[in-house]
């Protein structure tokens, strides 16, 4: 029988620089705690991922480049992000706790972007909801 999960967030408030002034948006952000599925090694602290219903595969960020050296490489994924150009990013097999709850997820390594992202390959692909109530600021994520 499958564990049922409800994991609940809030948004976190954001700077927008736009040339004309800076905004604040309320963005929907998890802390997340990497495992090496192998050791089961875990990073010493959280760090706070975008849930990126626009990711096609989670992206860990130059934070990571450590932790990744002991976790074989699985494959090799070309990423565009937005307009910009085609990059060809290692991918690894890790395990990561979100609110005491472990999934084991693929993930691409991208050491030149500033942010990590939660995506949909083997992440959101494997829950039931994932419900963003913009006006109370608050993330589901749901499997039942």
């Amino acid at each position: 029988m499958n564990k049922k999960i409800d994991i609940r967030g809030n948004y976190k408030r954001r700077v927008l620089n736009f040339n004309s002034n800076i905004l604040y948006q309320n963005l929907p952000y998890v802390d997340v705690v990497l495992k090496n599925i192998e050791t089961s090694n875990t990073t010493d602290t959280t760090q706070e991922f975008l849930v990126d219903t626009g990711a096609s595969i989670s992206i860990l960020n130059i934070k990571y480049e450590e932790f990744l050296k002991d976790i074989p490489i699985i494959d090799y994924l070309n990423i565009q992000y937005g307009g910009g150009r085609q990059k060809k990013l290692p991918v690894y097999r890790i395990g990561i706790i979100i609110k005491g709850i472990a999934f084991e997820i693929n993930a691409a390594y991208d050491g030149t972007i500033p942010f990590n992202l939660l995506g949909h390959f083997s992440f959101f692909d494997n829950l039931s909801y994932l419900l963003f109530d913009s006006a109370a600021n608050q993330l589901r994520m749901i499997k039942t």
